[in-house]
């Protein structure tokens, strides 16, 4: 009787143990739920500009930096990510998802580390959070910029990229996902 006393005891703490996480986890991830361009950046940066965008010059030059022997060849999808991110750990399975569909329709994967390659200072202030991507089409157009997702789960189900990738239209406009909101890493300018 007494065994079973134990036992019952030692499953409600690990009961309690695992409710206990799961909370800490959850209330962790809200914390995180921000908005991708909290000061509006890349709004003002398309507003300014009326013959093509300053953000679509420097991802193709980035683009031709990292794919000179494949230029032309196809499509590109550029991942942005830094160091310590919390977010971009959380949306790993996601973003694995995304990469993988990318290459099933022909494009490039190119990873960019804005913390380890300081690729371009330029690019550093214009990029607002990340887990961030960027669908640069056939004619070297970027079609899609911002999050791989919104909501705080950072999931397939709220995928915003997707759509971008699986329809490979020529001369789609631009679509900057700027006024999202989930678990994203903001950067400092």
């Amino acid at each position: 009787m007494l065994a079973k006393l134990a036992k019952y005891k030692l499953q409600l703490l690990l009961a309690v143990w695992l409710v206990a996480m799961l909370l800490a986890l959850q209330f962790q991830a809200k914390n995180q739920l921000s908005e991708f361009d909290p000061e509006n950046k890349l709004l003002k940066l398309t507003q300014a500009s009326t013959q093509g965008n300053e953000l679509n010059k420097i991802l193709a030059k980035i683009v031709a930096e990292y794919k000179t022997d494949v230029i032309g060849t196809a499509g590109t999808v550029l991942h942005f990510s830094t160091d310590n991110c919390f977010c971009y750990t959380l949306s790993q399975p996601h973003i694995q998802s995304v990469r993988q569909l990318s290459e099933l329709h022909g494009y490039t994967n190119i990873e960019i580390n804005l913390t380890k390659n300081k690729v371009n200072a330029k690019l550093w202030q214009l990029i607002p959070s990340v887990p961030a991507i960027a669908v640069i089409n056939d004619e070297k157009q970027l079609i899609y910029f911002g999050p791989y997702s919104s909501g705080y789960n950072c999931s397939p189900d709220n995928g915003l990229a997707e759509p971008f990738i699986t329809t490979k239209q020529p001369h789609q406009l631009t679509t900057i996902a700027s006024q999202e909101k989930g678990c994203y890493c903001n950067l400092a300018p």
